[in-house]
């Protein structure tokens, strides 16, 4: 079972970690649903959690140089409330009804932000304390960490500038609800042994990732965000 789980996941930690680097999320939303063949939902967030955790060596940074007080100190605000909240639906109750209606919503609104549709009004400080606080309990409770880059690039902020405030909510919420689960003892020491090569796949796909937006422009970035948004809504409908 053991060689299983690498065969099929080695791979999968490559492409999420190459998700994660360009479009600033996605890897922990495509490795989780395939992690959660092998673990429980709650072990496989956590095992999902420590892998992503490193992830924010890499990127953190050069998301300084772009990312916004005015965005994330509310949107903190408002996950410290929902986060928790989440986590307790994720280890208490069954989230796959959750999941598939959240999935449909967040599609839709992802095709329509694809063919053109943005909210061109600035969003007002408390604005951006309830989408911390939807975002981090619908990722709480079932895994999907998408509603925040999609409402992020609904809005009038640059590529750069919408990427940089994903990666740093990305972080904060990881940490939160990482340390929320191992408080909870769902994740035991063998099964952080098994995360070693997945880490190391994850972040050589991460520096490929953040190599290719480098080169990238800005137009190719969003759409590569909806994109990998769409496909992870279609996935977590399919499971």
């Amino acid at each position: 079972m053991e060689h299983l789980f690498l065969a099929v996941l080695l791979p999968v930690a490559f492409l999420g970690g190459f998700m994660r680097g360009f479009t600033g999320f996605g890897g922990p939303l495509l490795v989780l649903p395939v992690m959660a063949i092998f673990q429980p939902a709650a072990t496989a967030a956590a095992s999902v959690l420590c892998m992503d955790i490193f992830a924010n060596v890499q990127m953190l940074p050069s998301a300084r140089l772009h990312w916004s007080a005015r965005v994330l100190v509310p949107m903190s605000v408002g996950t410290l409330i929902g986060l928790p909240i989440g986590t307790y639906a994720l280890v208490s109750l069954e989230p796959g009804v959750m999941r598939h209606a959240i999935s449909l919503v967040v599609l839709l609104g992802a095709v329509a932000l694809l063919l053109g549709w943005r909210y061109d009004r600035p969003i007002p400080t408390s604005g951006y304390g309830v989408i911390g606080l939807i975002s981090a309990t619908i990722m709480g409770a079932t895994g999907i960490g998408v509603v925040t880059p999609l409402f992020l690039n609904a809005g009038t902020g640059s590529a750069a500038e919408n990427r940089a405030n994903i990666v740093a909510w990305v972080f904060l919420a990881t940490l939160l609800m990482l340390v929320l689960l191992l408080m909870r003892r769902v994740l035991a020491a063998p099964e952080l042994a098994k995360l070693l090569p997945l880490i190391a796949l994850y972040l050589a796909g991460i520096a490929v990732g953040c190599r290719s937006y480098n080169r990238a422009s800005e137009s190719v970035v969003r759409a590569g965000m909806l994109l990998c948004v769409i496909g992870v809504a279609i996935g977590s409908m399919l499971l």
